[in-house]
């Protein structure tokens, strides 16, 4: 399979929901992620590809009904990673052990054979960061080494995104009011034209073979975006930052986990079942749903740790692994059902 760096850029407002739908009468106001489920770019990126005339198995998979469909949708098209591109810069959401006082300081958790706890210093008060980005360099560069972190090396959402009230009211017969039915929807806006959404994918198209830019449909309200491929300068510099991760360690002792995506609960719990006492820190827990196109239903809810969320761990038995071996056992512990679209991806330290 051939490794890609896919671009979404919307071009206007966008609406990505929650795991719930817009039920006027009841449910009266609706928000927009700022960062779309996973399976919400899978399916923007599969749909593109296929009106491009690739991914053939997976398009006549669908046209004859295939009850191997999601076999085939993994062995053709997975994404790897996801990352926010502000400003030539590649940001990732902030890990969930990190904490800032009233003056902006940002200490790290408190640590004790691997039990994580927040920093406590006398009586000042402690926030977890919510709402930020790190960029990519500095996660690798400052975070993995416990380096000390700037207010200045984080970007909070209200400087990526706008956000924008959209109020609606629903006509009866007659064109008069439906009484209970005015609604409103916060649409969100990348505050820079150039930034976008980076998925880096593992799909059935060579690595020199062109995906071209394309005008698709993505979220709620059929709102438009550009997909394309990233730029080679900006490809090559991803790369090599990815290159100091990928490079393989000699050991480790106490393994920490962070994800990029979110996670499964239910598949963090079988951790334990593989042998594993983990301390899990979460950045939240989210409830997340969808449409299932094939069987024409709402999907049932998924209760998920948000992206950020870190795990940390010890087992004696992989010492002196290296990090793709580790990896690979735990990507098969886990076992996350939608793990080629793009949940439970994680970076191992």
């Amino acid at each position: 399979m051939g490794k890609h760096y896919i671009t979404i850029r919307p071009l206007d407002t966008f609406l990505f929901k929650e795991g719930y739908s817009l039920n006027k009468g009841t449910t009266n106001w609706i928000t927009s992620r700022k960062m779309p489920h996973p399976s919400v770019l899978y399916g923007t990126i599969c749909s593109a590809l296929m009106r491009q005339g690739k991914l053939t198995e997976v398009k006549d998979a669908i046209e004859n009904n295939s009850p191997n469909l999601e076999e085939i949708l993994k062995r053709n098209l997975k994404i790897k990673r996801i990352y926010i591109l502000h400003q030539g810069e590649f940001y990732i959401p902030v890990p969930a052990d990190l904490f800032c006082n009233r003056r902006g300081e940002i200490y790290y958790a408190k640590e004790k054979d691997g039990i994580l706890s927040p920093p406590c210093y006398g009586k000042e008060s402690m926030e977890q960061l919510k709402g930020y980005f790190i960029k990519l360099e500095d996660f690798l560069r400052l975070y993995v080494k416990r380096k000390e972190i700037l207010r200045s090396n984080l970007l909070n959402e209200v400087d990526i995104w706008g956000v924008y009230n959209k109020t609606g009211l629903e006509l009866q017969f007659g064109k008069t009011a439906r009484e209970g039915h005015l609604y409103t929807i916060q649409m969100a806006e990348f505050k820079d034209q150039s930034s976008c959404y980076v998925i880096e994918c593992e799909c059935e198209i060579r690595e020199d073979e062109n995906i071209q830019d394309t005008i698709v449909l993505t979220g709620g309200k059929t709102k438009t975006a550009v997909m394309g491929q990233l730029q080679t300068k900006l490809k090559y510099k991803l790369d090599s930052i990815m290159r100091f991760y990928e490079n393989p360690r000699d050991s480790l002792e106490w393994i920490l986990v962070y994800f990029l995506t979110p996670v499964s609960i239910q598949c963090l719990k079988k951790l334990s079942n593989g042998g594993i006492e983990n301390h899990i820190v979460t950045s939240g827990i989210e409830q997340i749903g969808g449409y299932d196109i094939k069987n024409k239903k709402m999907k049932d809810l998924e209760t998920c740790a948000s992206a950020g969320s870190i795990i940390k761990f010890k087992r004696d038995d992989w010492c002196g692994k290296n990090y793709e071996v580790i990896a690979d056992k735990m990507k098969n512990l886990i076992d996350q059902p939608n793990e080629f679209r793009g949940f439970g991806k994680f970076l191992l330290f």
